[in-house]
């Protein structure tokens, strides 16, 4: 049973899309596959997220359940990119295994990030130099596939 799990049909394209353009979503999906961590794939157009945003949804019989949101109308190319930034933040969630509710994660993220502008004392929002460090490798693992593509 996969870790990573597309809960419709659109995020199953951008799932699939991603595992064939992307070595490194493939890899951190591979990790995900060794971890307690079960993540749902979900699009959804919201305007408290207009990119992505990933959360742990609850914790259960030794499972840790994370759901990530992609916003729909990003591009193509920016949904994968997303998407595998996101998915390094499971995997961040994944390495500790404390990490079961939302101050613990909130901990976690405190530990090895830096808290957002604009984060309120409820809905915390921290970003890592790993996730920034994906993103990147993303962008550059598709930028070639371009232009391996594109006409002489």
């Amino acid at each position: 049973m996969s870790h990573v799990r597309a809960v419709s049909e659109s995020a199953r394209d951008t799932l699939t899309e991603s595992l064939r353009r992307s070595p490194t979503v493939a890899r951190l999906i591979e990790q995900l596959q060794q971890s307690d961590v079960i993540v749902f794939i979900d699009t959804r157009v919201d305007p408290l997220v207009p990119t992505a945003e990933t959360m742990l949804m609850s914790t259960g019989g030794g499972v840790r359940y994370v759901h990530v949101i992609l916003n729909p109308r990003m591009t193509r190319d920016d949904r994968v990119e997303y998407l595998a930034h996101e998915l390094q933040h499971a995997v961040e969630i994944a390495e500790d295994r404390s990490a079961v509710d939302g101050p613990s994660v909130r901990r976690r993220f405190a530990a090895i990030g830096r808290e957002l502008a604009g984060a309120t004392a409820r809905e915390k929002s921290f970003e890592t130099d790993e996730a920034r460090r994906v993103s990147a490798t993303v962008r550059r693992e598709l930028a070639v596939i371009r232009l391996a593509s594109a006409p002489l």
